[in-house]
């Protein structure tokens, strides 16, 4: 999906935009997508990145891929995902969790490397897909070099569920890896 993109479900609408920008010395164009959420006209929530996508950008030709509206956290209020690479500057996707009710609500933000793209699936059986990401925190204390490198290439494997109102670790879900000293 290139930008324009526009989606709309009740009362919400959604609308991905390219924008151009100079750079200034030297006059280098650069790209970058903006995302408007606008609710009854108004706009409610707006962010720049690198690129957008309404739903899981890996899954967008599956016909059964999460669409504007699926009510992924069984809470009985529609949902929006939106995924985006570029938002946090680390060469990752983040994908964030909406809540289309009374007002617009952020119920989490999830991160996944770009290489292994992070995914909703139901893994406990209850119905409600909970999303395999990885952990980026180590990445965000290394900007350059190896350490950087290495960060991005060993980030752990994290599962997020729906629970209490938001996204947390679901530490049930996930297996415990053993470190010896030939897998440092």
């Amino acid at each position: 999906m290139e930008p324009p993109h526009k989606e709309s479900f009740g009362d919400y609408e959604v609308f991905i935009s390219e924008v151009f920008r100079w750079k200034t010395p030297p006059a280098i164009e650069e790209a970058k997508d903006t995302l408007h959420i606008s609710k009854k006209g108004k706009e409610v929530y707006y962010a720049e990145s690198a690129h957008f996508w309404i739903g899981d950008m890996e899954d967008l030709k599956n016909p059964s891929r999460i669409k504007i509206g699926d009510d992924i956290t069984d809470d009985g209020v529609p949902d929006l995902v939106i995924s985006d690479w570029g938002s946090d500057g680390y060469g990752y996707l983040t994908y964030t969790v909406f809540s289309l009710g009374e007002e617009l609500k952020v119920l989490g933000k999830m991160n996944a490397k770009q290489d292994s793209k992070g995914s909703f699936k139901d893994l406990d059986g209850d119905g409600v897909p909970e999303f395999l990401g990885n952990d980026f925190s180590l990445l965000k204390k290394a900007t350059t070099g190896v350490f950087y490198e290495d960060a991005l290439a060993k980030a752990p494997e994290l599962i997020y569920q729906f629970k209490n109102g938001g996204y947390q670790p679901a530490a049930s879900l996930m297996k415990e890896t053993k470190h010896t000293e030939s897998s440092k």
